[in-house]
């Protein structure tokens, strides 16, 4: 079982009609699930592990754990990042200097992957911070004293859930906002929202051209995010079938 997790639904919603449109066997459908679990650390730590629990009887039935692919957008520290680069973080730093890893097997698979669907990839360390770092002089801040490539909101703590329960676990995400870009709080707060969206655009006109940006910068990310997702569950049924067979 493949357990697809994403803070926000526009971190998912393209990977899911991908999905739909794949003509997939059953027995793989079957096999992949998807869910959004919320923004930051309460929400990473509470919806994964419920997730992960209800998906532990796989284990008693001699299937083994599920693996846990979370995908997501990032914020740049690092100047040379672009838009839409892929980010396979090797640690995923909390502010508190520890580190998680992601699995070496499923990080493997990632790497594989991004050569396949020809995306720029930085595997630099990333910091997990408790809210959204808008302006490059504090991404600079955070660059110099961790030494990290990009920010986000989950990984640490859904690194540290999965590891609780025995699961192995990759984060793959794609960088949206570059380290130079200055990100308005607000667009946070409309993350869940459409109508949101539209009546900040209505009352607040001067913002349209920064969340228009922004909105053709998550479209570049939601490409290379559904490009990697599809590709990689290509690339792990292909590893799984190579697999040579166990002795009894």
């Amino acid at each position: 079982m493949l357990l697809i997790i994403s803070a926000m639904e526009q971190e998912l919603s393209r990977v899911r009609k991908a999905l739909q449109n794949r003509k997939l066997t059953s027995e793989v459908r079957e096999s992949i699930e998807t869910h959004v679990i919320g923004i930051g650390r309460r929400n990473a730590q509470y919806r994964t592990n419920t997730l992960l629990e209800a998906n532990m009887d796989l284990t008693k039935g001699g299937t083994g754990p599920p693996s846990l692919l979370l995908l997501g957008f990032a914020g740049a520290v690092d100047t040379s990042l672009r838009t839409g680069d892929m980010v396979l973080a090797n640690c995923y730093y909390q502010t508190n200097n520890d580190c998680a890893e992601p699995d070496p097997t499923m990080q493997q698979h990632g790497q594989a992957v991004v050569t396949q669907i020809d995306a720029r990839v930085t595997d630099l360390a990333s910091l997990t911070v408790d809210r959204i770092v808008t302006n490059p002089a504090n991404k600079a801040t955070l660059r110099n004293q961790y030494l990290v490539s990009t920010v986000n909101m989950e990984d640490y703590w859904v690194a540290q859930v999965a590891a609780h329960h025995g699961v192995p676990f990759l984060s793959a995400r794609t960088v949206l906002d570059t380290a130079n870009q200055i990100l308005p709080e607000y667009l946070l707060e409309l993350s869940g929202s459409r109508g949101q969206a539209i009546g900040v655009a209505l009352t607040s006109p001067w913002r349209v051209p920064t969340m228009l940006k922004v909105g053709r910068q998550m479209r570049a990310a939601q490409r290379t995010l559904s490009d990697f997702a599809i590709t990689y569950i290509n690339h792990r049924r292909l590893a799984a079938y190579s697999e040579p067979p166990s002795m009894q």
